[in-house]
């Protein structure tokens, strides 16, 4: 993209799209991870920018907005009927209060995220997987150098998967998988093929190795899951293409599902043994 194709882009953003923007960034630069669970500042911006989210979906359902129906809705709404039931019965009413506020909003925060994936997909994409991407490659090489003084300083034979005391900015080793392999399915979602096979290409090359020192068996997991998620879009694509014969094409990517989980169910037993 020229230089003059960024102002144009600049140019063309309202107020509230670039404080939607920076809201994001902020969150998933760095107020989202590690530092705000212990840090009450940080979680009273991530409180912040929740509230202004929840207050700009209703803002948009008061002018008109058409709000994202799914399959899901009516579940999630007897799902919160039984946690109000809940709270409404609870010996502790402050405590049961504030956890159900917390329930209403993941709940809410999901029409926000389909409107987000359906007006603004490449924003969507950009903004969860590149700072991710930043992060683990740090993160990366500091693991790498130390066991790398393992081998240097003459430590008998090959350095373990996890040493003490290491951490990323996501939190412990074990929880970086979980947050690339998630990443990498929303790159999809960038619609400049050039820029989502690069993102992806780097969360891949970062991830697997990153999987590995974990040391965490769930997180080896996480890899076949995120195959799963990245990879039925992808099937459902090619479903001619993969078409068994004489089967229907959802049977067909159903049995590939089928498939990988059978694999990820063989991997859970046999590293588990």
């Amino acid at each position: 993209m020229s230089g003059s194709a960024v102002r144009h882009w600049a140019r063309a953003r309202t107020l509230p799209e670039w404080a939607i923007l920076a809201a994001a960034a902020a969150v998933f630069g760095y107020v989202g991870w590690d530092s705000a669970l212990w840090d009450a500042r940080l979680q009273l911006l991530l409180h912040l920018v929740a509230v202004a989210a929840v207050l700009g979906l209703g803002v948009a359902a008061i002018r008109g907005v058409a709000l994202p129906r799914t399959p899901l809705d009516t579940p999630i709404l007897a799902l919160l009927a039984a946690f109000a039931l809940a709270t409404a019965s609870a010996m502790n009413h402050g405590m049961s209060l504030r956890a159900m506020g917390a329930i209403v909003a993941f709940a809410l925060a999901l029409p926000m995220a389909l409107l987000a994936v359906r007006h603004r997909p490449s924003w969507v994409g950009v903004v969860t997987s590149v700072p991710v991407v930043l992060f683990s490659i740090p993160s990366l090489v500091v693991l790498l150098s130390r066991r790398l003084d393992w081998v240097l300083a003459g430590a008998p034979g090959l350095p373990p998967l996890r040493l003490p005391g290491e951490g990323t900015p996501f939190g412990s080793v074990a929880v970086p998988p979980f947050v690339i392999w998630p990443a990498w399915a929303l790159a999809g979602l960038i619609e400049s093929a050039a820029w989502r096979r690069t993102i992806r290409i780097g969360l891949v090359a970062v991830g697997i190795p990153l999987t590995i020192l974990s040391g965490s068996r769930s997180a080896w997991l996480a890899i076949v899951a995120a195959a799963v998620v990245g990879g039925l879009p992808w099937a459902w694509g090619q479903r001619h293409r993969l078409r068994l014969r004489g089967a229907s094409a959802g049977r067909t990517v159903l049995l590939a599902a089928g498939g990988l989980a059978a694999v990820a169910v063989v991997a859970a037993l046999v590293v588990r043994g």
